[in-house]
């Protein structure tokens, strides 16, 4: 049997987590918002448009004239407002981050932030892919749409009687980009084009692994398990022990080095990977992203604390 009560890192009784220490997590925190500045001097080198011969200019000059204007304001729409949103969103993130390392971190919160990193990084990745062309961005762009509609509806941002319309206008709206609906076996709409719906689990591996980041799926469902209150994943944040001459134990919380390290990696290499994909789409000197980011990883990695 648990006693419900926890004795915190300190020692005392019924009181917030902490950890009573700057060493852990400063030096990381001061890493992060590095991060963030590096990649803000990176983007202020360029304009607004893309460089001749990069994949977005390829896109955007793909659209010859008499073609559908739609067409052309979809592929910079999700680019500007859909990626980039993103992006954006995942730096404020990251920033978040940075302030939650700190010299009395708490047990919980951390994690949470990291995962919407990553959730959020993998949505620029995966509408910026140079990878794959242009129709199957846009399908995803509109699959993305088709998603944030339904999403809106399950939490009474919009009435369910709209759902309908909402979906046949992004219907008609992708037909006159040339990209067609995609119905499943019982007539429903899933997705556009070759792109049906996809989890966030798995948008989120696909991504770290596309980063190279071997490490980095299993720490995203380590942190997920935080985030859906799964009992291992928080099990995992207490150390229990035996009370003498008591049937009860007692749970201890307790927050590794390394559980904070992993943090603060995964949601940098995600940060950065979607940063390195959206200059590489725009022909904006990706290469010197992911050299910063390699060599973040090696840093991080080789931190330690006495």
């Amino acid at each position: 049997m648990v006693q419900n009560h926890v004795v915190t890192l300190d020692g005392t009784d019924n009181q917030p987590p902490l950890i009573r220490t700057a060493d852990i997590a400063t030096p990381l925190s001061d890493m992060i918002k590095s991060t963030i500045e590096f990649s803000y001097e990176h983007r202020t080198r360029f304009g607004d448009a893309p460089s001749k011969g990069s994949p977005a200019f390829n896109d955007w000059s793909s659209v010859t004239k008499g073609a559908s204007s739609q067409r052309r304001n979809d592929i910079e729409e999700a680019h500007e407002t859909a990626a980039g949103i993103y992006i954006l969103s995942t730096a404020y993130f990251l920033m978040a981050l940075a302030r939650l390392l700190c010299a009395e971190m708490q047990l919980f919160a951390y994690q949470v932030v990291a995962r919407s990193i990553v959730e959020c990084a993998a949505k620029a990745w995966w509408l910026n892919d140079s990878e794959v062309g242009i129709d199957v961005r846009l399908s995803r762009f509109y699959a993305d749409k088709l998603n944030n509609v339904e999403e809106m509806v399950k939490a009474e941002r919009l009435p369910r009687s709209e759902l309908v319309r909402r979906r046949e206008e992004l219907i008609q709206r992708a037909g006159r980009s040339g990209i067609e609906p995609k119905y499943s076996s019982r007539n429903r709409l899933e997705g556009f084009g070759e792109v049906g719906r996809m989890l966030s689990t798995t948008l989120a591996g696909r991504f770290l692994n596309a980063l190279g980041y071997e490490d980095g799926e299993l720490w995203y469902r380590r942190f997920s398990a935080v985030v859906h209150a799964t009992p291992y994943g928080l099990l995992d944040f207490y150390k229990m022990t035996d009370i003498p001459g008591s049937e009860f134990k007692e749970l201890h919380p307790s927050l590794s080095i390394d559980d904070v390290r992993q943090a603060a990696i995964l949601a940098t290499q995600a940060y950065l990977g979607a940063i390195e994909c959206d200059c590489y789409y725009m022909g904006w000197d990706s290469e010197r992203i992911a050299q910063y980011r390699h060599q973040l990883l090696i840093q991080m990695t080789a931190l330690t604390f006495e």
